[in-house]
């Protein structure tokens, strides 16, 4: 593999880590008001979802892996592309 593609490559997968990790963090609070304002028991499907182990503790641990790990990609990136430029 020649250089501007493992340059391409470091980019995208940097910038598609971001992104899920910001979709992590985004769509779950989306998803949770979407079911508490169309059900009729609120406070049981609250309850329900603060004490799930996927939203206690993979989720956010997920998330942050992703963006902290997306950060440094792209930071790999621009300065891989600043050697390679000079």
């Amino acid at each position: 593999m020649n250089k501007p593609t493992i340059t391409a490559i470091t980019s995208i997968v940097s910038v598609v880590m971001l992104c899920i990790g910001i979709g992590i963090v985004v769509i779950p609070p989306i998803v949770f008001e979407a079911f508490y304002s169309y059900s009729s028991d609120n406070e049981a499907i609250i309850e329900e979802v603060t004490n799930s182990p996927l939203m206690m503790s993979m989720l956010p641990t997920l998330a942050s892996v992703l963006l902290i790990l997306g950060l440094i990609g792209l930071g790999v990136h621009s300065l891989w592309k600043i050697k390679l430029s000079s």
